[in-house]
């Protein structure tokens, strides 16, 4: 799963430095797009959970996934266009593992199920919302 869980960091930092990147950010904006998309949900369900340090403080390795995700849509994107799109079912499997993953940790600490629904989809869209937000 935690590979599964990399994975999904790597997807989303990718789809959240396209969005940047198609808004002329420079790498700084690409960069925060990248990391917020990843890691924005995770960290609203573990603050809400009360569980701190949040993940990405537990395990730096997310912090460094997304950056390097987001940092080669930088290098890349003036040589290749990238097409949003292409990226859709990995989006979705991303969207589906970070849901699983956040009802798993919700029902962990013995929240009701219908928390555990509730913070699991907080956990898949969270870092997309984080991301229009900003």
């Amino acid at each position: 799963m935690y590979s599964l869980d990399l994975f999904g960091v790597a997807i989303f930092a990718i789809l959240g430095a396209l969005v940047a990147e198609k808004q002329q950010l420079n790498i700084l904006g690409i960069l925060l797009s990248a990391i917020l998309t990843a890691v924005g949900g995770g960290t609203l369900r573990d603050l809400i959970l009360g569980q701190t340090p949040v993940f990405w403080i537990q395990n730096p390795v997310y912090l460094i996934v997304a950056a390097i995700a987001g940092s080669s849509i930088f290098v890349v994107s003036p040589y290749y266009r990238f097409r949003i799109r292409v990226f859709w079912l990995a989006d979705a499997m991303s969207l589906a593992i970070f849901t699983i993953i956040g009802i798993q940790k919700a029902i962990s600490i013995d929240v009701t199920l219908l928390n555990a629904v509730l913070l699991g989809t907080l956990t898949g869209v969270g870092g997309g919302i984080m991301r229009e937000l900003f």
